[in-house]
């Protein structure tokens, strides 16, 4: 129950729904306080024409993106004892593979942490569970990938955690009672943003390990970055969510989890 208060109250607070809501205000607000209406109206315009270029949405996501990607001698002297990889979504309707298949974050997330694998012989924690008991488990989905696609085992598969919390705290636990401490934790360069705190707060030592940047490209702007995008509408959402997550779980789960 609270897990659907809260998807339906985040729903409301983050793009498209906000800017939605801004909108029909506005139109509602017209006839009776015309001017306060307008300004309405025109606040949720500007802004979902902002939130809408690749120039404002690579900067948001750029701003989560605090640690840098690790380098090999980064890697070498890092003394982790192990990788975590964190699931990030999945595809419920994938008929080509049979059944449900982890999404593209999720195989962006699984092949880095196969490429520090090989390089370190580490062993690999899938996290992932999922908020609906009758969807598929996250992490078994991209066990799955690991041993058919690229003949790796997993150690460790932690599949009760329904959001990044629960991925800090069930995962901590799986791995202290093995003795390990220090990791090397893998997601999205902007989702790390969010999620290293949780598990340094289990009294784990956390190596970053972000893939998928998707901060301002180095050469500088270009007039098309002005355009509105459906894709940097979509990367401005997931920014705005990882810094309303943080608070959420600032506020939520510091010292309960």
């Amino acid at each position: 129950m609270e897990l659907s208060l809260v998807q339906f109250i985040k729903t409301w607070l983050l793009p498209p729904g906000i800017l939605l809501l801004a909108l029909g205000s506005g139109l509602y607000l017209l006839r009776r306080h015309g001017r306060l209406g307008r300004l309405l109206l025109l606040a949720a315009t500007l802004s979902l024409w902002l939130l809408s270029t690749p120039w404002f949405s690579a900067r948001l996501l750029g701003s989560l993106e605090v640690y840098p990607p690790l380098d090999s001698a980064s890697l070498a002297a890092s003394q982790a004892q192990a990788i975590v990889v964190l699931a990030g979504g999945y595809r419920q309707f994938a008929p080509e593979y049979g059944g449900a298949t982890p999404s593209a974050y999720s195989l962006l997330r699984l092949n880095y942490g196969v490429r520090l694998h090989r390089a370190s012989g580490l062993p690999i924690l899938l996290s992932g569970g999922n908020a609906d008991p009758q969807r598929p488990k996250e992490a078994l989905l991209m066990a799955r990938v690991l041993r058919e696609d690229y003949g790796i085992e997993p150690r460790w598969l932690e599949t009760k955690s329904r959001n990044s919390a629960e991925n800090a705290a069930f995962s901590s636990e799986m791995l202290q009672k093995d003795g390990i401490k220090r990791i090397l934790l893998v997601s999205q360069a902007w989702h790390l943003y969010r999620v290293l705190p949780l598990f340094e707060q289990q009294g784990m030592a956390v190596i970053a390990a972000p893939t998928g940047f998707e901060g301002p490209a180095p050469s500088g702007s270009r007039w098309q970055d002005f355009l509105p995008t459906a894709q940097a509408l979509l990367e401005s959402s997931h920014a705005l969510h990882e810094y309303l997550g943080a608070l959420w779980y600032g506020l939520r789960y510091r010292g309960s989890i």
